[in-house]
């Protein structure tokens, strides 16, 4: 009869232990949660952004003169500006279109080009003046090439900073009768580099 008391119990004692390891099963997997993030960035690349009268590609009305007379000048302001990211420094060329040396050479070779930083312009009867001290002077060429120097020494210009120049062109006493009714077109080109 001894065996007949035991048997219940070890079924039971079987059965308690199944049901604890359920629950420990049952537990260890409940703790196990997830989760996920992200952390993103935007890279965008600074540029270098020169401009004159506040465009890429200006064109100096200011400067244009049309019946032009020997011993003729006009004075006119632009100002060149940092649009970009960096800080800069520029230099800038006066060029001449190539074509105008052989037809409009007279005109180029008997013109002169003046250049004064933070000057102030004034045109009275047929004369344009420019105060300030004057950086730069081209011509009267004697023999025209397409580019000339104009800025020579970087000038430095920080990031949402300007600087005006008086540009003063004057046609020489010296124009001839085989000048008349010519034109020829003049670029100042300005070149920017991102400071060091």
């Amino acid at each position: 009869m001894k065996t007949w008391r035991h048997r219940p119990w070890v079924r039971l004692r079987a059965v308690f232990a199944a049901g604890l390891m359920l629950g420990v099963g049952s537990v260890g997997t409940l703790a196990y949660w997830s989760d996920d993030t992200s952390a993103s960035a935007t890279f965008t690349i600074g540029s270098v952004d020169l401009t004159v009268d506040g465009q890429r590609a200006a064109t100096f009305s200011g400067l244009t003169l049309t019946n032009i007379a020997p011993g003729q000048s006009r004075a006119a302001v632009f100002t060149v500006a940092n649009a970009g990211a960096f800080n800069l420094t520029y230099t800038a060329t006066l060029r001449f279109d190539s074509a105008d040396l052989t037809g409009a050479a007279g005109l180029i070779y008997f013109s002169k080009f003046a250049l004064f930083p933070g000057g102030t312009a004034t045109n009275a009867n047929g004369v344009g003046t420019c105060t300030g001290t004057q950086l730069q002077s081209i011509g009267p060429t004697g023999a025209a090439q397409v580019n000339y120097p104009w800025i020579v020494t970087a000038r430095p210009l920080a990031v949402g900073q300007s600087e005006s120049f008086c540009v003063v062109y004057s046609a020489d006493l010296g124009l001839r009768d085989l000048d008349q009714s010519k034109s020829f077109f003049a670029d100042m080109t300005f070149t920017g580099t991102e400071a060091a």
